[in-house]
């Protein structure tokens, strides 16, 4: 599977689908505020060539209809960003910022005075 279409089924994933292609248009562009005329470029080419090449080789739900992707399936190339993605990067922090507190206070409070 080609990277552009990892990178896209990634970026799917992260937005937790169902989501239209008007959200996905816009999270692939946010933060550079392009003109109008290339948020619709970028939507035109999701929903007339990208979403249903994906959909045709079997790699997400596409409902052409509603404009709705409505979910991403775990193919053997796109498993392998699964462990990185933003929920489990962002909960082993939060384990790493827990035991790191957890060891400095138990230190502090073993610690010997002066």
């Amino acid at each position: 599977m080609p990277e552009s279409d990892r990178a896209l089924l990634d970026e799917i994933a992260e937005l937790e689908a169902p989501v239209t292609v008007d959200e996905l248009a816009d999270n692939l562009i946010w933060p550079a505020d392009p003109p109008i005329e290339t948020w619709a470029d970028v939507h035109e080419l999701l929903y007339d060539e990208r979403l249903p090449e994906l959909e045709a080789g079997g790699a997400l739900e596409f409902d052409a209809e509603k404009g709705m992707i409505e979910h991403v399936r775990e193919t053997e190339d796109h498993a392998e960003g699964v462990w990185f993605s933003r929920p489990v990067l962002g909960l082993l922090s939060l384990v790493l910022l827990a035991t790191t507190l957890f060891l400095v206070s138990t230190g502090v409070v073993t610690a010997a005075p002066f």
